[in-house]
């Protein structure tokens, strides 16, 4: 995952343009979209066990709930593709407004990214009424940019609004478990949160982070 172009074409033992030649033919942009697609297809993510032996005291819970919470933290930084945490921050900063789309338990989360960039002095949009949402989408332009947060990244609702923005030409941003979603097929950039779980999944700690 952290491995540059070149010393990629040097394990694998093949010549630049063959790298670019597989990408390309997979429907990626580039070595960095390919390298992503691989790290997304071939980790695993850390389990642990529901039996009937695991800890039932409150202290085995708290403990089990903070190295799950530590387990999909590691996952994410695994994940994350660098140049795009350096590209993502100049679209949102340059955008003409951001538009933070979310539903279900992800529209907390959405929710509060729209009072981070509300607070930081960028303009922002977040309805949690998704008709009103999908009405004011209808103005997105070309220098907007559309955040979108989705853990299964197939949630029916968020992918209609992508599809509404994305046609406008505005540039698309998924945070998201699921590289494989239809979520993940429309947006210019992914930011993997890594695919597990948390006991309290409307924390989504990993996707705050981001």
């Amino acid at each position: 995952m952290y491995l540059t172009a070149r010393d990629l074409v040097e394990v694998a033992g093949v010549s630049d343009a063959t790298v670019v030649q597989l990408a390309q033919s997979l429907g990626l942009a580039g070595c960095q979209d390919l390298k992503l697609h691989i790290a997304l297809a071939a980790q695993t993510a850390e389990t642990f066990s529901e039996s009937t032996d695991a800890p039932v005291c409150v202290t085995g819970k708290v403990h089990a709930t903070y190295d799950r919470a530590v387990a999909a933290i590691r996952n994410m930084q695994t994940n994350l593709p660098l140049t795009a945490m350096t590209q993502i921050p100049r679209f949102l900063q340059s955008a003409r407004c951001i538009y933070v789309l979310g539903a279900g338990t992800s529209r907390v989360v959405a929710g509060d990214a729209y009072i981070q960039f509300t607070c930081l002095g960028l303009a922002a949009l977040h309805d949690h009424d998704s008709h009103s949402l999908a009405a004011a989408n209808t103005l997105c332009r070309p220098e907007d940019a559309v955040l979108s947060f989705s853990h299964s990244g197939n949630t029916v609702e968020v992918v209609r609004l992508l599809e509404i923005t994305r046609a406008d030409g505005a540039r698309t941003i998924a945070v998201t478990s699921n590289g494989n979603s239809r979520i993940a097929a429309l947006v210019d950039h992914i930011l993997a949160t890594g695919p597990g779980k948390l006991p309290f999944h409307s924390l989504a700690i990993t996707s705050r982070i981001i």
